[in-house]
C-alpha cells in the first residue's frame, strides 16, 4: 500500500499526458479545439484525445455552435464590485489552455467576471462538443477569484486538493491537505475514467448469513461494503461496479485494488479513496487523494471554489491552469 503521506506538493502537469501517452496505433486524436477571446479568433489547440474519439463524458447534444438559439440563462453573480482604495483588489493573472503537447496555448487576462463556454461568453471553445452554451464563471470578490459551474451538462472539475467552499482568502496561501473530502454522488475523473462516488446505505452494508430449510448456505466469506464506485460511459449509463470494502482502496493502471489496465492516461498506481472515522468516531467520513500521479484526479465543484495560483480545471475535454501574478500584492 502507498505511503498515506504520498507526497502532491509538485501539481504542474507533466507533458507525458498529452504528448506521449500516446504512441503508434493509439487512437486518433480528437478534433481541434478553436478558441476564441470575444469575436476574435486565435490558433486552434488540439485536445486529449480519446479512445474511437470519444470523451468519457456523456454524449454531447447536437446543437452545434453555428445555429442560432436562445440566450442561455445565466445564474446571477456579484460581477460588479466596488473596491476601496484597493485594498479587496485581487492580484492579476490569466487563464491558460493547456495544449495536447503539455505547452501553454491561448491565455486569457483575468477581470471581475470571465465566462467559458462553447457559444457565449469571453471565452469560447467553439469545437469542444462536451462544452455547455455558457459553461463555468470566474469572478473576483474579497481579494480573490471564484470557480463556479453555470448549471452545465458535463460539470467542472478541479484538480485535488482545492478549496471548497468561500474561504479567507490568506487560506489560499497556505499548504492545502492532500486528503480531499469525498461525499455521496460525486463525480471524479483519472485518465480517461469517470467515476461515480457513492455511499452504500445500512441495509446494504451486510445481509447477514443465508439459509435454507435450517442449513447455512456455503459461500465466499462475507466483507463489508462501505461505498461502491461506477463508471460512467458515454452511453449515459453505468458499466462496472466497484466497492469501498476496507480502509484504503488504491486505483490504478497497472497495481491496486481497482485496476484500469487499458487507459493509458491513468498511472500505475493514481490514487486511494480512504475511510476514515468521524470526530468522535461515531461514523465514517470518505477522503481521495491524488498518489503523485503524471495527470492528477480531478473532483467536480458542487458549490462555488476559491482558486488558487496553480490551479489546474477541466471543462470538457479542455484543461486549463489558473495562474497568478505572484509579484502582486495579495497574490
Amino acid at each position: 500500500m502507498a505511503n498515506a503521506t504520498a507526497s502532491i506538493a509538485s501539481r504542474e502537469l507533466r507533458p507525458d499526458p498529452w504528448a506521449s501517452a500516446f504512441q503508434a496505433g493509439d487512437p486518433p486524436t480528437s478534433p481541434a479545439a478553436t478558441v476564441q477571446l470575444a469575436e476574435t479568433a486565435v490558433p486552434p489547440v488540439t485536445t486529449m484525445a480519446t479512445p474511437a474519439a470519444r470523451s468519457p463524458f456523456l454524449e454531447p447534444s447536437s446543437t452545434t455552435a453555428g445555429v442560432p438559439r436562445t440566450p442561455f440563462p445565466v445564474p446571477p453573480g456579484p460581477s460588479d464590485i466596488t473596491y476601496v482604495d484597493g485594498a479587496d483588489r485581487p492580484p492579476s493573472g490569466r487563464l491558460v489552455l493547456i495544449g495536447r503537447d503539455g505547452g501553454e496555448g491561448p491565455n486569457f487576462g483575468l477581470r471581475e467576471s470571465l465566462d467559458i463556454g462553447r457559444i457565449e461568453g469571453v471565452v469560447i471553445l467553439a469545437d469542444d462538443r462536451y462544452v455547455s452554451p455558457r459553461h463555468a464563471r470566474i469572478v473576483a470578490r474579497r481579494g480573490s477569484y471564484h470557480l463556479r459551474d453555470l448549471d452545465s451538462t458535463n460539470g467542472v472539475f478541479l484538480r485535488i486538493p482545492f478549496l471548497r467552499g468561500n474561504a479567507d482568502p490568506s487560506i489560499s496561501r497556505k499548504p492545502l491537505d492532500p486528503e480531499q473530502e469525498l461525499g455521496g454522488q460525486e463525480l471524479f475523473l483519472l485518465g480517461q475514467q469517470v467515476l461515480r462516488f457513492e455511499i452504500v446505505k445500512n441495509a446494504e452494508e451486510g445481509l447477514g448469513v443465508a439459509s435454507e430449510n435450517g442449513t447455512l448456505l456455503f459461500g465466499t466469506p462475507a466483507t463489508p461494503r462501505f461505498a461502491r464506485i461506477s463508471q460512467r460511459t458515454v452511453e449515459g449509463v453505468i458499466r462496472d461496479v466497484f466497492h469501498v470494502r476496507k480502509a484504503e482502496t488504491v486505483i490504478g493502471r497497472e497495481s491496486g485494488d481497482i485496476v484500469f489496465s487499458d487507459d493509458p492516461f491513468v498511472s500505475r498506481r493514481h490514487a486511494v479513496i480512504r475511510v476514515l472515522p468521524t470526530q468522535g468516531g461515531s461514523g465514517r467520513r470518505f477522503t481521495l487523494a491524488d498518489l503523485s500521479s503524471s495527470n492528477g484526479t480531478f473532483l467536480q465543484i458542487r458549490e462555488e471554489v476559491q482558486l488558487r495560483h496553480g490551479d489546474h480545471i477541466r471543462i470538457g475535454q479542455q484543461l486549463l491552469r489558473f495562474d497568478l501574478d505572484t509579484t502582486s500584492p495579495g497574490a
